[in-house]
């Protein structure tokens, strides 16, 4: 477990994001809210989610779906103001699929602001 302040979270979380459509194409809410509460059965208590994840906060009211009831178990990481730039859709992936990379932009900003591997392998030369 980690300690930042007063709250204790385990070192690794849920990433939610591959829960929302059109990030690593698409999924249905009934199986995605089944994963993440499959994922809270077997001891995930540190979730990790977005307003930028799918359309219109999609992840994160979907999050807060799965959570109803057992909110005292969790811990929720979210993030605010990620810019996604107007007509962007998800790219192929270096791995040959679907996914939220570099690749969908020619300039993605979160990469020159963050590069990350996925940046590197997948921007267009």
């Amino acid at each position: 477990m980690r300690t930042l302040g007063k709250l204790t979270v385990p070192p690794i979380g849920y990433g939610a994001m591959v829960l929302s459509p059109g990030i690593y194409g698409e999924i249905d809410d009934d199986w995605a809210l089944a994963a993440l509460r499959h994922a809270l059965d077997e001891g995930a208590t540190h979730i990790d989610t977005s307003d930028a994840y799918g359309p219109d906060g999609h992840n994160e009211r979907l999050v807060g779906r799965a959570i109803r009831g057992r909110r005292d178990e969790v811990v929720v990481a979210t993030k605010f103001g990620l810019a996604v730039p107007e007509g962007w859709r998800p790219g192929p992936s270096p791995w040959g699929t679907p996914s939220a990379s570099c690749a969908a932009a020619p300039t993605p900003p979160w990469c020159a602001v963050t590069p990350s591997a996925a940046c590197a392998t997948s921007a267009p030369t």
